[in-house]
């Protein structure tokens, strides 16, 4: 074997190695820039920046003071329960929905910013949702659909009331006996 041929096969080698270490990195979102799928629909990690920045401005707050995780949970919880409406043919009447924002002054104040209204609406549909279906249906069909979340973000876990868990760091503490 060559040098040449040597210095290939290494760098072939450490190639391979890279993509597999970028591939662990990347955990299970579709790419990168996701912060989530939600059975084929992305949430952009750009979309969740701008709506936080949004939500932030709707409340007076600064963007640093808004969980990012919660945002996104509810990002989340509104795309799933549009694929739910949309797998039962349920249609959210854009009046119930303004009626209900209109109850909480907090989804007040995310409608009245455009960048902020889908959180108010993704928050809104939620109930709305399985109001027309029932409990039960709406659970059923809520836990069905498939959910990806870029691992920095933590877990996707519909059962729990965050909606994320986890810490959304890549590593795992490692415990050892003495």
């Amino acid at each position: 074997m060559s040098v040449r041929q040597s210095r290939r096969g290494a760098l072939g080698r450490h190639l391979a190695a890279a993509g597999t270490v970028a591939v662990l990195l990347s955990g299970c979102a579709n790419h990168p820039t996701d912060a989530a799928v939600v059975d084929g629909t992305t949430i952009s990690e750009s979309s969740l920046q701008t709506t936080v920045r949004a939500a932030a401005r709707a409340l007076g707050a600064a963007p640093t003071d808004i969980n990012q995780r919660a945002v996104l949970a509810s990002l989340v919880q509104g795309a799933v329960v549009d694929e739910v409406a949309q797998e039962r043919g349920v249609d959210v009447d854009p009046r119930a929905r303004e009626s209900l924002i209109n109850t909480e002054p907090q989804l007040q104040a995310f409608a009245a910013d455009p960048e902020a209204a889908p959180l108010a609406e993704a928050l809104a549909d939620v109930a709305l949702v399985q109001q027309q279906l029932g409990p039960e249906a709406f659970s059923e069909a809520f836990l069905a659909v498939p959910v990806t979340v870029n691992p920095r973000y933590g877990t996707w876990d519909p059962t729990s009331q965050e909606g994320l868990t986890g810490t959304g760091s890549l590593s795992v503490e490692s415990y050892t006996t003495p």
